[in-house]
């Protein structure tokens, strides 16, 4: 018969809280690295809406001062069809755009915890 020593209960609850900090440390670290991910794509986004959002106000300035000249009502329809048209290729562009961007965050974002729960799953016991 084996004789245990009473420590041995000890040093094995230390030795599965020292594990559960290292699981916890990694599994933070793959959530920062997911954050990180996603801030990039974000900050990308930001700045291609503050430069569609731009060229939208320099579009309504043009079409505006065109109005200005407008002298028959065939001309400010035909100008007001051919502004609205612009701008809902550019709406239809920049929402292609956010959609794919957003897509791309969450592509990003996912892999560092996917591949924390893949560690992890594989590190803990089966039941």
């Amino acid at each position: 018969m084996t004789k245990t020593s009473p420590l041995d209960p000890m040093a094995q609850a230390a030795s599965s809280i020292s594990s559960a900090g290292d699981h916890a440390v990694k599994t933070l670290q793959a959530v920062l690295a997911s954050r990180q991910a996603a801030a990039q794509v974000a900050e990308k986004l930001g700045a291609e809406l503050i430069a569609t959002g731009n060229k939208a106000v320099a579009a309504q300035i043009s079409a505006a001062a065109a109005f200005a000249g407008v002298k028959t009502a065939q001309e400010a329809v035909e100008l007001h069809h051919q502004f609205a048209r612009t701008a809902l290729e550019a709406y239809t562009a920049n929402a292609a755009a956010v959609t794919n961007a957003f897509a791309e965050a969450f592509q990003l974002a996912r892999k560092p915890l996917e591949a924390r729960y893949a560690e992890a799953w594989k590190a803990f016991p089966k039941i």
